[in-house]
């Protein structure tokens, strides 16, 4: 078969690939999507109902909008039901219901009677902020050790799974330590970041009907999308790149919307020093768990987390409909017996219930990006190292390692991996 000529080619099929290659077409593009997997959407896979990956978006942020419209989802969205905003935080050996109510903090019994002043001096006395490198520090000077190592810690294992001590405030949520300073109050510059809102955004959380794996099934009827189709090899010529998969394909631009670890053994042969910056970039392995139990104890509500320091198993468990559950484990080498008894024994120790059976086990050994300390700064040099290397990269680990970064950062990649497409000379047919 000769080979295929493509303004863009874009590497990899979840949610940064997909946004990429729509964005790319937008602009006018002929495009094709490589992907090494059976299946587009990345994580973002739903299995006989349920999710295998992430299972609802903040609809604050307009790129989720973006994307239904442009896969013609947008009316397939729906709001998660009012029971759902109840979230529950397992600290002094129960679970704690938090209503969302900034009240809440000062009623709820996961917080010491310190640690509620704390907050509550924070907002009223409006002292001056000091900076901190890591979310640890930097919370822990604010409002005590015991609250970064127990509800912040908590917290940021059911968004990073990482450990405060070396996740970077700027890391993980940009802005924030300067709009502390401004506010002279942590809490302050928190919900004025939470009400921040992007025209075309709506409040709440939603999902999709059927699941978000409906996003890669309806990204293959927008975009021309080549499943196990894994890259091999990058090389440049004078035109652009040629692509060496199952077929080798030449294109006149490339977008490579993979994990970090996989860009860097791919780009490494074409600049060394990029591929270097991003084999420095980790990610944190999970394991998420689907089971079932009529008699879990469990109450209605999104979920839970669990504080490190109540030394459970898991990290926390989503609750669904039809008394099914999503519990998160640390790590992708427990088997399905450890898994079993380590969350029984937690549902025993939080509800005196019972864990039911096992349902599917999901695991995951490049789950989550870590934006630590180190990171940044080696994050920070991959615009100018994809820029010599001509290339254009997309991915979660270019901004706070949630979905809507992934998004974002695959819009614009594909807009402009477009543009770079229509300054590079076209190529000729006849070479093949």
């Amino acid at each position: 078969m000769p080979p295929a000529d493509v303004d863009v080619c874009v590497i990899g099929s979840g949610l940064a690939g997909i946004s990429a290659g729509l964005a790319a077409k937008a602009a006018g593009a002929e495009v094709v999507v490589l992907e090494a997997s059976t299946a587009a959407g990345g994580k973002a896979q739903t299995v006989d109902g349920m999710e295998r990956g992430p299972g609802s978006f903040n609809g604050r942020y307009e790129v989720f909008w973006r994307l239904l419209e442009l896969l013609k989802l947008e009316g397939e969205a729906v709001e998660l039901p009012a029971s759902s905003a109840t979230r529950y935080l397992a600290r002094f050996g129960r679970l704690h219901a938090l209503k969302p109510s900034p009240l809440t903090l000062l009623t709820t019994g996961a917080l010491t009677f310190r640690e509620k002043l704390a907050l509550l001096a924070d907002v009223v006395l409006r002292r001056p902020v000091a900076a901190a490198a890591s979310l640890h520090d930097f919370f822990a000077q604010r409002f005590g050790a015991s609250f970064a190592s127990g509800p912040l810690a908590a917290m940021l294992s059911g968004i990073f799974t990482g450990d405060p001590h070396t996740l970077a405030v700027d890391g993980c949520f940009p802005g924030l330590s300067e709009r502390a300073t401004q506010e002279r109050s942590v809490i302050r510059a928190l919900m004025k970041g939470l009400r921040a809102t992007t025209p075309g955004a709506r409040r709440g959380f939603f999902t999709l009907k059927g699941g978000l794996g409906r996003i890669g099934a309806a990204a293959r009827e927008h975009l021309r999308i080549e499943l196990s189709c894994p890259v091999r090899e990058l090389s440049r010529d004078a035109n652009g790149f040629w692509v060496q998969g199952p077929r080798p394909l030449h294109a006149r631009s490339v977008v490579v919307a993979t994990e970090a670890s996989a860009a860097a053994k791919l780009l490494w042969p074409l600049s060394p020093r990029l591929g270097a910056a991003l084999g420095q970039l980790k990610y944190a392995p999970v394991t998420v768990t689907h089971w079932q139990g009529e008699q879990s104890g469990f109450g209605d509500g999104f979920g839970y987390l669990a504080c490190p320091t109540e030394n459970l198993f898991a990290m926390g468990t989503m609750f669904h409909e039809g008394h099914r559950y999503r519990t998160f484990v640390r790590g992708a080498e427990a088997d399905d017996a450890q898994l079993e008894a380590g969350i029984a024994g937690d549902v025993q120790r939080l509800t005196g219930g019972r864990f039911g059976k096992l349902v599917r086990v999901d695991r995951w050994a490049q789950a989550v990006f870590q934006p630590t300390v180190e990171a940044l700064p080696v994050r920070d040099s991959l615009p100018g190292l994809s820029e010599e290397a001509g290339v254009v990269l997309a991915g979660s680990y270019l901004g706070a390692s949630a979905m809507k970064d992934a998004l974002a950062s695959g819009f614009a990649a594909g807009q402009k991996a477009a543009q770079v497409s229509q300054r590079t000379p076209a190529w000729s047919r006849s070479l093949s």
